[in-house]
């Protein structure tokens, strides 16, 4: 992703925002939503709409690059920290080993906020997909929580999801 960046500043900035501000910029700009497939974020418009005036611009080239790599074709992965980044394309498999059925109806999982920890941190949301119910009606309410904490380690509030058995 760095070198359609740097090629679009390169090539399409004006002079005076070549520069590694404007870089960041990008980067803050490059919003992720597991939630919407569809989402464009401001930097996707941008290699849109360049495409569309310069089909085989180099930037445009890179960019095409940097989505084969991020999950249309052989996958990438980029390490940071000691942590894995992998934006909408990881995903947890995990089992149901504990029901609760109290004023909500809770379902534990054998996984917790250590191999997840983004809900448990701040709420953010990840889709649920009940194996072998992928097309049953979501019609039951669940708070869907990890093995380690009881009021913090949750991986779902109120999600509808199938009957889980």
């Amino acid at each position: 992703m760095y070198c359609a960046l740097i090629g679009y500043i390169h090539y399409e900035a004006p002079l005076e925002e070549q520069n590694f501000a404007t870089l960041i910029e990008f980067l803050n700009a490059m919003e992720v939503r597991e939630d919407d497939e569809t989402f464009q974020n401001p930097v996707d418009q941008m290699f849109e709409a360049l495409k569309k005036k310069k089909q085989n611009h180099f930037a445009v080239r890179q960019y095409a690059k940097f989505k084969l790599a991020a999950g249309m074709g052989d996958v990438a992965l980029y390490t940071e920290m000691g942590r894995f980044m992998l934006a909408p394309y990881g995903c947890l498999v995990t089992t149901e080993i504990h029901e609760k059925h109290t004023y909500k109806e809770y379902i534990g999982v054998d996984a917790c906020a250590v191999n997840l920890m983004r809900p448990a941190m701040y709420g953010a949301y990840h889709h649920i997909t009940v194996m072998g119910k992928e097309n049953e009606p979501c019609d039951h309410k669940y708070d869907v929580t990890g093995s380690l904490c009881e009021n913090n380690d949750k991986f779902a509030i109120d999600r509808m999801l199938p009957k889980i058995d």
